[in-house]
């Protein structure tokens, strides 16, 4: 079985991040000029994306790099979402309510015990994201949604919260049943590329994904 790198992978990614800036000071996306990517466009001239196979000009880079950012600066903040539907759907600490498993997502909409409970679970959620005294986790949800434009000032706010979080699992009910579909039709070497516009979760870490990779590329 041929062995894959992630090297590729990580360099290019690695080349779109933004400087980040000192405290105080307002954030500023600055991308690798084409020169300076020279190097890596050459070591890897049989990995690059169809868009970078022939040779760009400095415009063309600039292009792609930059909506190579718009698209992950998306596909993060669907993962957000997705951190946030999860919650929802299997938190325990700010709920008594059923667990919402693939069963019952899949059910949502259609079953009316199962639309009770994921009711009861997002008032129950929307009840601890508001608390003064919610932990960090929920402060970080907090302020995603926050920075989002919602509130949670008013019974209104609030409501309006609550239907943000159903909206997002009727949003996965329907990907995860998009995903069965497709994987009955798919051919098994591409099935990975099923999930290539999936959401990245923020908090998902990149540490044990490239410690595996060094391991399988020992020999």
């Amino acid at each position: 079985m041929k062995k894959m790198s992630l090297a590729p992978l990580l360099t290019l990614v690695f080349s779109l991040v933004p400087c980040i800036p000192a405290a105080g000071q307002q954030a500023k996306a600055e991308f690798m000029p084409l020169d300076a990517a020279q190097p890596i466009l050459k070591d890897f001239a049989g990995n690059l994306p169809e868009d970078l196979r022939k040779a760009p000009d400095p415009a063309a880079w600039l292009a792609w790099v930059q909506g190579q950012d718009t698209s992950i600066r998306k596909r993060l903040e669907i993962g957000e979402e997705d951190t946030l539907t999860n919650l929802l759907r299997f938190g325990v600490t700010y709920t008594r309510e059923y667990q919402i498993d693939r069963e019952y997502l899949a059910s949502y909409g259609k079953s009316t015990l199962v639309n009770a409970f994921a009711e009861n679970r997002a008032n129950d959620l929307v009840r601890a994201l508001a608390s003064p005294t919610a932990n960090e986790g929920m402060q970080e949800m907090r302020a995603f949604l926050t920075h989002r434009g919602y509130s949670f000032k008013t019974a209104q706010d609030r409501a309006r919260v609550k239907q943000h979080l159903l909206d997002n699992l009727g949003r996965m009910r329907d990907e995860f049943a998009q995903y069965r579909e497709e994987l009955k039709t798919a051919d098994p070497a591409q099935q990975g590329q099923l999930y290539a516009q999936r959401g990245i979760s923020l908090d998902s870490n990149l540490w044990p994904d490239y410690a595996l990779d060094r391991s399988l590329g020992e020999p």
